[in-house]
Parts: structure tokens; sequence; C-alpha cells
């Protein structure tokens, strides 16, 4: 297809094909950053890219520049790129697409990304998610899921998945999964639950419990001890927050009271409205941390 640049063709065995957007379905980066661990970790290859030219409006996302002492160095759009990594100790390969969700034309982005699927031979998908939920972050984080063939229920059942039930606006990944349903192709859709006052960074122990689950289906032996050590620091910057704001502490316990998500608790949607100002005042604290002490970043 004319979106779809191939750099090379390897011969690929049967590979999995793993997913993360950046952009709505990204809450706290866990879905972008699973990607680009299993892509650093694994030295996985640039395999093939998607033109934005149809897929974006610019003036939404807008490419970012690189200008240095009058000259344009640089300027990038939004990328979506695959990657792939031939794996020794199991029966099937991997492909990765660390991309964004695109604002225009959704078939017309999932078709070229089939093309190349079809043109590998994938047999199975795992489109990553992250989401905003009434979450304390002193749990172990949620994940949650969906799948496109009623025996893949068993798979998610097994890794400590909870079923999704919801009603709402859709991401790519639903589109995806039911365009590749018609195609044959089974499909599973991940979702790390992210506190919902800590908005704007990266949230390594959410992307830390999204890439446990991962890695375990696919058969990856990976240490992720550092990015486990990283979330283990949010955690206690955050903690210092709480001891610091009588309001924030009482919002979380609140939380700490309530059933678990994802257990059918019939829950109201979360209002991001209500939590505003206790979001603000989190990103602040940990704007103030981050110039003060750098700890690990997990990335």
């Amino acid at each position: 297809m004319e979106n779809l640049t191939v750099f090379e063709r390897p011969a690929l065995r049967s590979p999995h094909f793993v997913f993360g957007l950046s952009g709505w379905p990204n809450a706290g980066e866990v879905a972008t950053g699973a990607v680009t661990y299993l892509r650093d970790k694994l030295s996985a290859k640039r395999l093939a890219e998607i033109s934005p030219e149809d897929f974006y409006d610019f003036t939404t996302q807008r490419p970012m520049t690189i200008i240095e002492e009058g000259l344009v160095q640089r300027l990038r759009p939004p990328a979506n790129v695959f990657y792939y990594y031939q794996n020794e100790r199991a029966d099937h390969d991997l492909v990765l697409l660390r991309g964004s969700e695109p604002h225009l034309r959704w078939r017309s982005y999932v078709n070229s990304v089939l093309t190349l699927m079809r043109e590998l031979g994938v047999c199975q998908v795992y489109a990553l998610g992250g989401l905003y939920d009434r979450v304390p972050h002193r749990r172990d984080p949620v994940v949650s899921g969906l799948a496109n063939r009623p025996e893949l229920l068993d798979l998610l059942r097994a890794h400590g998945v909870s079923f999704s039930s919801y009603q709402g606006p859709s991401s790519l990944h639903t589109t995806f999964l039911a365009l590749c349903g018609e195609e044959g192709i089974p499909g599973v859709s991940l979702w790390g639950h992210v506190p919902i006052y800590v908005q704007n960074i990266a949230n390594p122990k959410v992307c830390c419990a999204l890439l446990r689950r991962v890695t375990q289906m696919l058969q990856l032996d990976i240490d992720l001890t550092d990015i486990h050590t990283a979330g283990q620091y949010l955690d206690e910057t955050l903690d210092q927050a709480l001891a610091q704001n009588a309001e924030l502490r009482g919002f979380v316990e609140q939380m700490e009271q309530e059933p678990a998500a994802g257990t059918g608790s019939g829950r109201e949607p979360v209002s991001l409205d209500d939590a505003d100002r206790i979001i603000r005042e989190v990103e602040e604290f940990l704007s103030r941390n981050k110039d003060s002490d750098q700890g690990p970043s997990g990335r």
C-alpha cells in the first residue's frame, strides 16, 4: 500500500503482534512505554513505517521541529514504526508497533497494518492501552482486557486479567480487534488502570504490571527489575505527597475503601472535574520533587 514503507522482509515464524499508541488510549504512557521497553530490551530491529499524511490532523497534533541558530535541523511528524524480534526460545517471533492513534480514516489505517500482518503471517494480536480510573496507587495495579474470540477469555483469566465491561467512546483498539476478527486473526486488548490523580507523567508501576502479563503470554524472558524499581520510586514519592496533603490523603483513603476495579462493582465512571484540584496539586508536587531529586525513570 502507498501508506506503508517496508525496510526489511525477514522470515518470521508465525509472529505475534503487539502495539501501543500514544494519545487517548495511553494514560500514564503505559501502552507506548511497554512497547518501547520491549523494543529496547529485545534490541528489536526496524521493519516498516506508516506514512502519517492521510491519518493525522496536524493542527491537532503538530509535527515536532528542531531549529538551531536559525536553521531547521529536523521535522518529525507523528510516527508509526514497526519492529521485529526473532524469539529463539519460543515458537513465535514478535512484531511491535509503536505509534500514535490516528485522527482520521481509522479503517484505512488498520488496513495498512493488516497488509503488513498478512505478509508476515501474524497469528495473534495484543493491543495495549492505558486508562485513568478511580484506583489508589497503594494497591496492585489492575489490568483489564477483552478479546475478539470467546476462547481467548481463558488466556486473559489465566494471567490475572479482569474482563472489561464498557459502553462509551471507543479507541482504535476496538476497531482494530473487530477488523482482525473479520480476517480470522485472534486478538486481545490489555489495559492498565492508572490512578486518576497521577496524570501527565509516565507511570512505570502500571506499565510494569502490563508488561508482566504480556511477557508471560509471549514467553519472553525479560528482567523487569528496573521498571519495577521505578514504580516503587513513584509510589514512595506519592506517599510523600499524601503525608503533606490531608485532602489528597482523604481522597486516596476513600478509594481504598471502594471495591477494586474490574470486580463488577457497578461504580460510576470517573469524573475528572471532581478531582481537578487534587490532580493539579499532585502534578505540582511531582514537578517540585523531580526538580529537587531525580529518581530512576524505568525507561
